[in-house]
């Protein structure tokens, strides 16, 4: 396996990140150098995540701030049409029963005229 080539550091640690360290290189995880570049890889893949997680977290906050607004928009038509409503429902019920006095109104020769087809052109014998 092909490993990058490494470069040499000269790093400040604490005592006691030193000494657990060094705990953990005589035990089973190997040497020191491996053990900080393993640590590092992973710290560096997780920020990685964290600040894909942090650009995500705005996005779905400001689709939220959108969809609360769309749900209050929808909310005022609804009360708006639910004080339209009879309004309109009264209106339509006027102008049905205003067309049907208007109907009943016309002479019985008028309305037998609308009944006859368009094609008939002939008189009717009386």
């Amino acid at each position: 396996m092909n490993r990058a080539p490494k470069i040499r550091q000269n790093l400040y640690i604490d005592r006691e990140i030193g000494d657990a360290l060094e705990a953990l290189a005589k035990g089973r995880a190997g040497n020191k150098s491996r053990l900080v570049n393993d640590a590092l890889s992973a710290w560096i893949r997780n920020r990685g995540i964290s600040e894909a997680d942090a650009a995500l977290r705005m996005r779905l906050n400001e689709l939220t701030k959108e969809l609360a607004g769309a749900r209050r928009d929808i909310d005022i038509l609804l009360e708006s049409y639910s004080l339209v409503d009879p309004i309109l429902k009264a209106d339509s019920d006027a102008i049905a029963c205003e067309s049907t006095m208007a109907r009943t109104r016309r002479p019985t020769s008028v309305r037998l005229r609308m009944r006859l087809p368009a094609t008939t052109t002939s008189r009717r014998k009386e």
